[in-house]
């Protein structure tokens, strides 16, 4: 601690702060401390709170979809997408590994991004670069603004951060988290793993640090609910031969009309879409005790606290109000409420 005092000097009196203890003993507090260098090795130290991870699926462990690997414009591990068809997206133990060309890019939707309009971002990701300049961008593509931030290539684990002041962002606008193998350098190929993301509000990055013998440290942990805010925008349901047979949801026949409905463990973001990863909707059975229906088209979907209602449209002559079960056979569907 410290005190006010005052010392008398040429005849003047002058105002001065006096430590409590001596520079020795300040120092070998520092040190009890973890020596911290750093902003973030200081928040380590004293366990300090950590700013909320706005973006979701951070750490790339949610991974609905089950493939190892995604090459293409396609979607990947849940609610990042590939940009680029020479875009290819690795899920390993470090989170996910990026090999791509200058442009190419791995993009995360920001839900909501007018609620951030005017305010202090700060964006960050942690990555082994060694193949070129790597990159993040905070993207508006509705106004097309960029902000960005590039680091070198990099054999060691670095942390690659921003800051944005007065983000500028409308409601309607499609504020995107990129990723960017290839550091936006045209022409260049390269690899990089990137192990966690974050975008948060404030000064500085509280993502992480790397210590005294070149390890990552994570401030940031693994959200035990991340599974759920994924399911809220995606829900992959039951597919595979080992699943053809099991039941996705139950309703009642009544005229031309299945009405199903499928629980989910969280209320949708929004009224989804049927999506299918394989096949289409004649892939999916309606049956009954007595009846097999296919439906030929989905007339409403609706998102409720429970589950999701979805009214299929079916042949006519399956029986009237008899309670059934949907099950897929070679149609693999997905509820879709992503953002976009």
């Amino acid at each position: 601690m410290a005190h006010q005092s005052t010392i008398v000097e040429n005849g003047m009196t002058y105002n001065v702060t006096e430590f409590d203890h001596t520079a020795q003993e300040i120092d070998d507090t520092v040190s009890n401390l973890g020596g911290a260098s750093t902003p973030q090795g200081a928040i380590a130290a004293l366990g300090a709170g950590v700013r909320p991870n706005l973006l979701v699926n951070p750490f790339f462990k949610i991974n609905q979809r089950g493939k190892a690997s995604y090459t293409g414009i396609v979607p990947t591990v849940d609610c990042w997408e590939s940009s680029s068809a020479t875009l290819t997206v690795q899920v390993t133990d470090d989170g996910v590994l990026l090999s791509g060309t200058g442009f190419d890019y791995l993009k995360n939707y920001i839900e909501s991004p007018e609620q951030y309009n005017g305010k202090t971002i700060t964006v960050s990701a942690l990555v082994k670069n060694p193949g070129g300049q790597f990159r993040i961008n905070l993207y508006n593509e509705s106004k097309r603004a960029s902000n960005y931030f590039n680091i070198p290539a990099s054999s060691d684990w670095v942390i690659i951060s921003g800051t944005i002041h007065g983000l500028q962002v409308s409601d309607g606008d499609l504020l995107e988290f990129l990723l960017y193998p290839g550091g936006g350098v045209s022409g260049q190929t390269a690899t990089a793993q990137v192990m966690a993301v974050k975008m948060e509000e404030g000064e500085n990055q509280t993502l992480g640090y790397i210590d005294s013998s070149g390890n990552p440290v994570l401030l940031e942990r693994p959200d035990p609910l991340e599974e759920l805010k994924c399911k809220r925008l995606q829900l992959i349901l039951p597919q595979g031969e080992s699943l053809n047979y099991a039941p996705i949801g139950s309703g009642y026949i009544l005229g031309a009309s299945a009405r199903i409905l499928i629980p989910t463990p969280i209320k949708m973001r929004t009224n989804p879409t049927l999506g299918f990863i394989n096949g289409s909707i004649g892939g999916l059975s309606i049956l009954t005790t007595t009846d097999l229906a296919i439906p030929t088209a989905v007339s409403h979907i609706n998102a409720l606290e429970y589950g999701v209602s979805i009214n299929f449209v079916i042949p006519s002559e399956a029986r009237n109000e008899s309670p059934c079960t949907l099950r897929c056979t070679t149609g693999y569907a997905f509820l879709n409420a992503n953002i976009v």
